[in-house]
């Protein structure tokens, strides 16, 4: 199967200011919803999951590969992101309608 992860680079400084506008969690799953500006002032959506775990030496660190038990986590929190994107979307409109 083919990665379908982007592997474009980013210049540092914009890795370092951007951050996720909501961070889902459930156990050591997690899941972070990004904003995306488009070039015409809109605003979409994409979604990066986590799963947490210690290494040999004790030391926490991120995957984005999951195990079979992992799954059931991974789904609800798709789901949840599924939820939230239109109530973000909403919190844009809303901002963009004040100004």
């Amino acid at each position: 199967m083919a990665n379908a992860k982007n592997t474009a680079a980013k210049p540092a400084e914009e890795k370092k200011a951007s951050a996720p506008v909501k961070h889902i969690r459930y156990g050591g799953i997690s899941a972070s919803i990004w904003a995306n500006p488009t070039k015409e002032g809109r605003v979409f959506h994409t979604v990066t999951f986590q799963r947490a775990y210690k290494d040999k030496d004790g030391n926490w660190q991120n995957t984005e590969s999951f195990r079979l038990h992992d799954l059931p986590k991974l789904r609800l929190l798709a789901d949840k992101a599924y939820e939230q994107i239109p109530e973000l979307l909403k919190e844009q409109d809303a901002t963009d309608d004040e100004q």
